[in-house]
């Protein structure tokens, strides 16, 4: 087998070798060198301002046929634009994944812009195949911010425009059953309620998911449900949405918090405790949508009679609005006479 190496203009080959596979790597470690001082060279040019000169690196054989064929690009723009070609044969799971890592590590992040852009040039340094690389979800990211010239030179907050260019593109994912757009609202709902759940603590939250409100009213208000859509409509409606949720997860987390299994024994009991629930602001998360209740209940059950509870509700669908009537009035009536109760001040007064 004769194998021809070729760095820039620089041809090393090697003729009738019966160990060619050998000889491949020893020219990769030969190339391996004339790499290393041209990266070397490329740091110095870039310390000073300077544009760090492209190589090109090929293997062949006889017949002119590539064997492996590196090519270092010359910008990241140029590294950003061949990324995002292998980005789009990702699977839907992993694009969707990565998105809401990135937007986590980076929009929560008190890192600045040139510890970001540091660690990308740290990972990408250590590549000997760029083109095959696979970054990180963070570097993804900020390969595509700093790969965009223009994006870059015109940024005021550069990780909070991250974080909305994530989110559009987390919207803009195509539907994981078609892999089509546009996706159908239950995905949506899903990804809003990421946004949400990722950002609880971010100062800047609300603008995040403003972004997530806008661009979803801009683009996919065809696909909203009649009974959501006047929740798109304003920033402030959508704001009261979402607080529900984040009551809602609250009530989420005490009935995970909780050390019981839900069965058909107890399923009334704990319905009834929880569908009259609300924080502090008074806002019930259940009171108009109990079935949320209903599923996160169901989801307490034991794995072997999950599929049993489900039945018997099917039965008792009719009584589950009764039940929720009880639980409102005994909620009032506890309510009334919490009110009416001397407090301890008033039993000092009178003592």
């Amino acid at each position: 087998m004769n194998l021809s190496l070729t760095v820039n203009d620089k041809v090393h080959s090697v003729v009738g070798s019966n160990q060619g596979q050998k000889k491949l790597y020893g020219f990769m470690a030969e190339a391996a060198e004339e790499i290393k001082a041209i990266a070397n060279k490329n740091k110095e040019r870039v310390d000073k301002g300077l544009k760090p000169l492209p190589f090109d690196i090929s293997i062949k054989d006889e017949y002119g046929k590539d064997v492996v064929a590196v090519q270092e690009l010359k910008t990241l723009g140029q590294i950003r634009e061949a990324y995002k070609k292998r980005q789009e044969n990702f699977p839907y799971e992993i694009q969707e994944k990565n998105l809401y890592l990135a937007m986590d590590n980076i929009g929560n992040s008190e890192k600045d812009r040139n510890s970001f852009k540091k660690e990308l040039q740290e990972q990408l340094n250590s590549c000997l195949i760029i083109n095959n690389s696979t970054l990180t979800p963070v570097n993804e990211r900020i390969l595509d911010f700093f790969g965009d010239e223009k994006g870059m030179f015109n940024s005021i907050d550069f990780k909070k425009e991250i974080a909305q260019k994530c989110i559009n593109d987390l919207i803009d994912l195509p539907n994981p059953k078609t892999g089509k757009p546009p996706k159908e609202f239950s995905n949506l709902w899903e990804n809003i309620k990421q946004v949400n759940k990722i950002f609880k603590d971010n100062p800047n939250k609300s603008e995040f998911l403003e972004i997530a409100r806008n661009h979803i009213h801009k683009h996919y208000q065809g696909i909203i449900p009649a009974q959501k859509l006047e929740h798109f409509q304003s920033k402030d409606a959508f704001a009261n949405m979402m607080k529900v949720e984040d009551v809602k997860n609250n009530a989420y987390k005490k009935l995970k918090d909780m050390n019981v299994t839900v069965s058909e024994s107890n399923f009334k009991q704990l319905f009834q405790a929880f569908v009259t629930f609300k924080d502090k602001s008074g806002v019930e998360p259940f009171s108009k949508q109990p079935v949320d209740l209903v599923n996160a209940l169901v989801k307490k059950a034991s794995p072997e009679n999950r599929q049993n509870l489900s039945n018997w509700l099917k039965s008792e669908a009719s009584n589950i609005p009764k039940w929720q009537v009880e639980a409102e009035k005994m909620a009032k009536a506890k309510n009334v006479n919490q009110q009416k109760a001397p407090s301890k001040a008033d039993d000092f007064g009178r003592a």
